[in-house]
């Protein structure tokens, strides 16, 4: 449990689009010193996808970890988690405020304002964002809708003599699938809540969705056509919110490590997304099975690589994700935790996506059953909605009701919300502590003697290590992409003094991160490339002072002073 913070919001409700912005003007008015305002841009719809800069002093000069939620439109949990990050960054514990002192943390708490904003104040779920896609102009064939204009869209029970569900014998509220060969009973089809568009009276044709656009699809890693990714989009970057938050990545090559939250499941999902994780630099791999097991720990959510467990058709993989543009593309290590799950919550295993296949009928009605119990216990049946009759304009006589997604499924019941949130926080505050941080060792100046043109010779020797979980590049893979900065260490001196040997400014390899490389027997031997060290002979008079500095964009700078004796 997290140590109480001066609270900045309510943590048992989803906050609108307006009501985030008054929290986060808020923390950068009661924090100037440590908060800052500023948007990546705007919507189609206006608002402004705000962005808050955590920082004691200057951001860009610090290793930093850059946050999200909300890329998907009902996944409100995220922005939630992104505004309790905040809380505890600038009004929490001591250590957590403390932290700002050696990191930076850039945080989006909705990528998609306008998508949330539309799930959020009317009945519609939609993926990402309000736009039609992949058809423009008046929607065809079934599409969900609030049938009975109760602010709901529920499931629909049609009586159907060919239909593929039955009402369960073990509690009637629960729809279980036909047996094989089973007749003689009264079945049912089950379909979202809705209507057909351009209905004829007879043919009862599938709709594309109105609003198709998955802006998690849409990042120019491994990028593919609707053809082959629902929800792509018509080109990489084609959407407003990418390329601001792609834009913004760029422009910041302080960023080190990210986190993107979703929901829901209970995982710490990591890439690879398209392919396997045996596939990744052995490295890298460490680190994300390190910081997953932590992660773990604190949040009882498994660490899961995207593709290897995450993917139901491993021939059609999540393609153009944030996961793989933040790893492959930029080289940061990033995770994206799917947060909130109802299953375990309620005492039934977590499965991953694939595992699903393999579940029985009977399997699946007990849990059904069980979710239920928990449903009426926990919650006085909130999230369930019994059953009842109304006549649709289009199908006659037909039963809504069913699980309420809105209220159960996507996002934690609101008096559930306060743990989610801290959860979330403790993962992505491990993540800040595990940045690269540089440190600085310096020998005393040796005096060498007179020098020839006055003055003294003395030869100046240090060393910079690494204090960091992870490399100073923020990942092995950032190595491989191409465009990562050197490590660089340096000598100022002032005027009179003279460099006699050495460079003023190395370009030094990066150095690993304080982590052990896997061993034979689960064990590893320390490295021993955990410093770079820079040599220069000077001449000077007795008592002048020199500055070492040390620099790398992903793990911040450093510097000491020296006086020659």
């Amino acid at each position: 449990m997290a140590a109480d913070t001066e609270k900045l919001f309510s943590h048992d409700r989803y906050l609108c689009f307006q009501e985030i912005t008054e929290v986060l003007e808020e923390a950068a008015r009661r924090y100037p010193d440590r908060c800052r305002l500023t948007s990546l841009g705007r919507t189609p719809e206006g608002r402004e996808i705000w962005c808050a800069v955590l920082s004691a002093g200057s951001d860009e000069d610090k290793p930093a970890l850059y946050v999200d939620g909300n890329h998907h439109a009902g996944e409100v949990t995220g922005s939630m988690a992104c505004l309790r990050i905040i809380e505890r960054l600038l009004g929490g514990a001591d250590e957590e405020r403390q932290l700002l002192h050696k990191v930076t943390v850039y945080v989006v708490p909705r990528v998609s304002p306008d998508g949330a904003e539309r799930y959020l104040t009317t009945p519609h779920l939609l993926r990402s964002v309000p736009r039609p896609y992949p058809e423009v102009g008046e929607p065809e064939g079934f599409q969900e809708e609030d049938v009975d204009g109760d602010g709901r869209i529920l499931w629909m029970r049609i009586p159907d003599p060919a239909g593929e569900w039955r009402v369960s014998e073990k509690d009637p509220r629960v729809m279980v699938r036909r047996r094989p060969g089973e007749s003689g009973g009264q079945y049912y089809r089950l379909l979202r809540e809705g209507r057909f568009h351009r209905f004829d009276g007879l043919a009862q044709p599938r709709g594309k969705p109105r609003w198709g656009l998955d802006l998690n699809r849409n990042y120019p890693a491994r990028w593919a056509t609707e053809s082959k990714q629902r929800g792509a989009g018509p080109m990489p970057l084609s959407e407003p919110e990418v390329r601001a938050v792609s834009d913004f990545l760029a422009s910041h090559p302080n960023v080190a490590a990210a986190v993107s939250f979703h929901t829901s499941g209970g995982f710490l999902l990591s890439p690879p997304c398209t392919y396997s994780f045996d596939k990744l630099d052995r490295r890298d791999a460490e680190l994300y099975r390190i910081i997953g097991r932590e992660g773990k720990r604190l949040t009882g959510y498994d660490h899961q690589p995207v593709f290897d467990g995450f993917t139901a058709d491993r021939d059609r993989p999540h393609r153009g994700s944030f996961l793989d543009f933040a790893y492959e593309l930029l080289g940061v290590i990033c995770f994206a935790p799917e947060l909130w799950d109802l299953r375990t919550r309620a005492g039934l295993p977590r499965r991953l996506p694939r595992e699903w296949q393999t579940v029985g009928e009977e399997e699946r009605e007990r849990e059904e059953v069980e979710l239920l119990k928990w449903c009426d216990r926990e919650l006085g049946g909130r999230g369930f909605v019994p059953w009842y009759p109304i006549t649709h304009p289009q199908l006659g006589a037909v039963e809504l009701g069913g699980w309420d997604v809105k209220a159960l499924t996507y996002n934690p019941p609101p008096n559930l919300l306060p743990e989610e949130l801290d959860r979330a926080a403790d993962f992505a505050l491990l993540l800040a502590r595990c940045l690269p941080q540089l440190d600085l060792g310096l020998l005393e100046p040796e005096p060498l003697g007179p020098a020839e043109q006055g003055g003294y010779l003395y030869r100046v020797r240090a060393w910079v290590e690494n204090h960091g979980l992870l490399p100073t590049g923020g990942s092995y893979r950032a190595e491989q992409v191409g465009h990562l900065e050197p490590l660089r260490m340096g000598l100022c001196v002032p005027e009179g003094v003279r460099v006699v040997a050495g460079e003023p400014v190395l370009e030094l390899e990066h150095l690993p991160g304080r982590h052990l490389p896997p061993g034979a027997f689960g064990g590893g031997t320390s490295p021993l490339d955990h410093r770079r060290v820079g040599e220069w002979v000077v001449a000077a008079a007795r008592g002048a002072e020199v500055r070492i500095w040390a620099r790398a964009p992903r793990a911040g700078s450093v510097e000491r002073r020296v006086v020659l004796r």
